[in-house]
């Protein structure tokens, strides 16, 4: 099944992400763990862009445009795989959706390791977790919020089917 916790009125609020968590534990009866008790089924909270941590985040990194232009963030699921063979997966998945930023005229003005807490997953899921980075974007020529989402969308697209045709995992 499929549940929703929300607040009607679309504010935003640490009650509705405490609500959600407490629903998702109380499917752990369903089927929704691993064996080893620790691993998830991949179920999880789907969130709004916390656009004050990111525009802080590029502030203080100098990873994104200093302006008021419109940012966005590309969340990339990269490989897991260990030595050379894995850096070059990795390698090509960046360049795939940089390349098809560029196409939607989009600048990717950097990329970021997304912190994970890997003792809080169980051996099942830590020995396949990818590895977690966010794309800064920059939509500077972008009209309205619209047109960026838009190109940003399609920018996916693009690099979903490089990525694809290139034969990479990411």
């Amino acid at each position: 099944g499929i549940g929703f916790v929300a607040d009607a009125g679309g504010r935003a609020s640490r009650e509705i992400v405490d609500a959600a968590l407490a629903a998702l534990n109380r499917v752990r009866h369903r089927g929704a763990v691993a064996a080893d008790a620790r691993s998830g089924d991949g179920a999880g909270i789907l969130l709004p862009l916390p656009q004050a941590f990111y525009r802080d985040l590029v502030t203080r990194t100098g990873l994104g445009p200093q302006s008021a232009a419109r940012i966005g963030v590309a969340t990339v699921f990269l490989s897991n795989l260990a030595g050379d063979e894995g850096a070059a997966e990795r390698r090509g998945v960046r360049h795939a959706l940089e390349d098809a930023c560029h196409a939607e005229q989009l600048e990717v003005t950097g990329w970021r390791h997304v912190p994970v807490e890997s003792n809080a997953l169980g051996d099942e899921a830590r020995a396949t977790a990818p590895q977690i980075e966010q794309a800064i974007l920059r939509a500077e020529t972008a009209s309205t919020d619209a047109e960026a989402e838009a190109r940003c969308y399609r920018a996916r697209k693009r690099a979903e089917r490089a990525i694809a045709a290139a034969g990479l995992r990411g």
